[in-house]
């Protein structure tokens, strides 16, 4: 059984990860019951979208760059 601590710290944790609401709390849950399998996998699939976000940020962050290198050339934007 978790402390009060425990899971306030915990799903400071989580809020901080930017993890929702449901997800903190399916986690704690899984906590409780000692899933150690099921808390990997809500953390690794909250990471996995992350990191997906992530990919798209950075392909956003490349097309930018590429527009302001043409137009501080000031080559044809094609």
């Amino acid at each position: 059984m978790l402390t009060k601590k425990e899971k306030d710290a915990l799903r400071q944790i989580l809020k901080d990860a930017g993890c929702c609401q449901e997800q903190a709390d399916r986690f704690l849950g899984c906590r409780e019951n000692k899933s150690c399998g099921e808390q990997l996998d809500i953390l690794s699939d909250y990471r996995r979208q992350l990191l997906d976000k992530s990919h798209q940020v950075q392909r956003q962050l490349e097309c930018l760059d590429y527009l302001i290198y043409r137009i501080k050339e000031g080559k044809a934007i094609s």
